[in-house]
């Protein structure tokens, strides 16, 4: 089981040119622990976390 942190997928999407840091400011601000799934490339679990993010309107919170 492998665990990746909302801050570290910001950079990665940063780093890939898919987003800003002022986009996802708020992921490096409060960073959230996510279980990756097997097998699934970091960068595309981030691009489905912000695709659903800007689909639903809605940030995640820290817990």
């Amino acid at each position: 089981m492998v665990f990746v942190w909302s801050d570290d997928l910001a950079l990665l999407l940063r780093d890939e040119g898919e987003a800003s840091t002022n986009q996802l400011g708020h992921w490096i601000a409060s960073p959230v622990g996510y279980r990756l799934p097997d097998d699934t490339d970091p960068v595309a679990f981030a691009r489905r976390l912000l695709r659903h993010e800007t689909e639903t309107g809605r940030r995640r919170r820290a817990s």
